[in-house]
């Protein structure tokens, strides 16, 4: 089976995104800019969680996929080989 490996390229602008406002919120001295970074990194790791799902029992490869340099993942439920594209 194949999915999408937009959704961990995805996680990982997001959490430099969210660096990027803590920086930019710490200078300028506004919490609400960090607020708002974490907000949007929130989001995103929810709907990456959603996104990263077994086909076939819908069990979350969140964990494994996350891992450097995953490219064939197996559900831990299932155990399905799932390829990262």
């Amino acid at each position: 089976m194949k999915m999408k490996r937009k959704w961990k390229r995805q996680l990982m602008y997001c959490v430099g995104f969210f660096f990027i406002m803590l920086a930019l919120g710490y200078l300028l001295h506004k919490g609400i800019i960090i607020i708002l970074g974490a907000a949007v990194m929130c989001a995103s790791a929810g709907a990456a969680e959603r996104g990263l799902r077994c086909p076939n029992c819908k069990e979350s490869l969140f964990k494994q996929a996350l891992e450097r340099g995953a490219e064939e993942i197996q559900c831990p439920k299932c155990g399905k080989t799932i390829i990262l594209e």
